[in-house]
Formats: C-alpha cells, sequence, structure tokens
C-alpha cells in the first residue's frame, strides 16, 4: 500500500515538473512566432468550402433545395 501511495506521488510529482518545464519554455518562443507571423502582409485567403459553379460541376459536387419534410396530421 505504502508503494502505491509513493509510487501516485511520485507520479504526479513528476508530470507537475514536466507541465511545468514544457509550460515555461513554450511561452518564451511564442513572442517571437507571433512578430514573425505579424511582418508579412498576406492577403486573405478565400474561402475553401466555397466553389464557383465551375468547380463543383467538376467536382461533381450538384445543389439541391433544402425541402421541408410534412407529417401527416393525427
Amino acid at each position: 500500500m505504502k508503494k502505491v501511495v509513493l509510487g501516485i506521488i511520485a507520479g504526479l510529482a513528476l508530470g507537475a515538473a514536466a507541465t511545468w518545464f514544457a509550460l515555461r519554455h513554450g511561452a518564451a518562443a511564442a513572442p517571437a512566432k507571433a512578430e514573425a507571423a505579424a511582418a508579412p502582409a498576406e492577403k486573405p485567403k478565400e474561402n475553401p468550402l466555397h466553389l464557383d459553379a465551375a468547380k463543383r460541376e467538376k467536382a461533381g459536387i450538384t445543389l439541391a433545395r433544402p425541402r421541408v419534410p410534412r407529417s401527416r396530421p393525427r
């Protein structure tokens, strides 16, 4: 029983140390990436979900009007 409790405590301590280490070193690199990403001015990308009629036909996509299902009254 003592070994199980010691194992759980050791695991929690090791996990907390690893998390602290990873978050501490990851935060220092984040501002450099943000500055680098802000430097080049890129045009906004086209919405990948929107296709014009020619591209839809080439991809084999057909559009249909939505229908409201009608149920019979009881």
